[in-house]
């Protein structure tokens, strides 16, 4: 499979931060590297690990949506009646 300009380096010639160099440590060799570390985390960081660590942190992400979705579409005797939007105490009309 061909991808779009396969093989180049990518985003050498932005400045993420106008009036700041690119990093060293981002080259551009990384797929979406355009050279934006601000807090100058690739200077202390092995890259590979810290997008190891936020490929990770986002499937954790997306597994804790899912299980969110899932316990409101899922009816208990807990929650029914808040689905349903009935109060189950109701307070006297004073």
């Amino acid at each position: 499979m061909q991808l779009y300009r396969d093989g180049q380096l990518q985003g050498l010639g932005v400045e993420a931060i106008p009036g700041f160099g690119r990093p060293e440590n981002l080259d551009g060799t990384l797929v979406g590297d355009v050279g934006f570390d601000p807090l100058g985390f690739s200077n202390f960081l092995n890259i590979n690990w810290a997008r190891e660590a936020e490929i990770k942190h986002g499937r954790v992400a997306m597994l804790a949506a899912t299980g969110m979705i899932v316990q409101v579409l899922t009816p208990t005797k807990k929650n029914r009646a808040s689905r349903e939007g009935v109060c189950t105490r109701r307070r006297p009309v004073q």
